[in-house]
């Protein structure tokens, strides 16, 4: 998958499988939230199932570490992506994150309801990790456009995954990296899906161009939960374009906007459970957020030019 897609946006064997290609990036990430973040990530690729034919020419195995550290957590990452037929890969990824707090701004803390108007609200600064895991699949697709080498790129991911902070019992809730305590142990969706237009352009210029959309739902339901909006969808759409500034350096520039829920009282309670949704109109714009991605090859010769999502 192209690095810049995942910037934006976010498994079959066989054989005798040798090293393909290693790739070892560096990513820094600022945004108008104001937010800040850099990541490594370091990736293997191994040419299993492979075939002479269009479908099969790309088929491989890739597994990949990543490393993400911003001013109110770290999180390790590992994935694991195979490629069985060129319009389709599946993936299966699990991390580890923990956070501290930072003044006011709490990376990582547990709400929980002792009794009635009785909320404790405990900070877990490196005393606790919160745990994923997910799995599901990339469908793409890829047609020429004029001559040159332009393409149209499109691609739909579609997750299932799970997110659990042990110690939570159920009813608690939690916050990570200071995002309102929204959070709670169980299953969700996570659906992804971009197109964007890439310039058959070689070296230094305007890669490429795209838009994007998210819209995730939380699975699982508890008594009393579509009072606060357990049911509902979050969305967001978003823009970006990417520089290529020299064979090992790319600069990826993005604009989103997100959807709130929207409340008939309050909003601000400190136990997300006593949130009240309206439900006439549940959904509100969020705050725009634009933002800067740069990504460092740290491998000592060009990487190689994918040309896929």
């Amino acid at each position: 998958m192209h690095r810049a897609f995942r910037a934006l946006c976010l498994l079959c064997l066989g054989g005798a499988a040798v090293p393909l290609a290693a790739d070892n990036a560096l990513s820094l990430v600022v945004t108008t939230g104001p937010e800040a973040l850099v990541s490594a990530s370091h990736s293997i690729d191994f040419p299993a199932g492979r075939g002479t034919d269009p479908l099969t020419a790309g088929n491989g195995v890739s597994l990949s570490l990543s490393e993400t550290l911003t001013p109110l957590s770290l999180e390790i990452g590992a994935e694991a992506v195979v490629t069985p037929i060129a319009f389709m890969q599946l993936r299966a990824g699990a991390s580890a994150a923990t956070g501290w707090s930072l003044g006011d701004r709490r990376g990582l803390a547990l709400v929980r309801r002792l009794g009635e108007g009785s909320v404790i609200s405990s900070d877990l600064s490196f005393a606790a990790a919160v745990l994923s895991v997910r799995g599901g699949a990339v469908l793409r697709v890829e047609l020429p456009v004029g001559s040159g080498g332009n393409r149209l790129q499109a691609a739909s991911a579609n997750d299932i995954l799970y997110r659990s902070l042990p110690g939570a019992d159920e009813g608690d809730y939690w916050v990570y990296q200071s995002d309102g305590g929204g959070n709670r142990d169980g299953w969700r969706y996570a659906g992804s899906h971009a197109i964007q237009y890439r310039m058959g352009v070689a070296g230094r210029g305007l890669e490429l161009l795209g838009l994007a959309f998210e819209a995730g739902v939380g699975l699982d339901r508890s008594p009393g939960g579509e009072a606060w909006g357990e049911d509902l969808w979050t969305m967001a759409l978003g823009a970006f374009g990417e520089y290529r500034l020299s064979a090992r350096t790319s600069l990826v520039a993005f604009a989103r906007i997100a959807s709130e829920l929207a409340y008939a009282k309050g909003g601000d309670e400190p136990y997300y459970g006593d949130r009240l949704v309206d439900r006439r109109l549940p959904y509100r714009p969020g705050a725009a957020k634009a933002g800067l991605v740069l990504r460092v090859s740290l491998d000592p010769a060009s990487p190689s030019e994918e040309g896929t999502l």
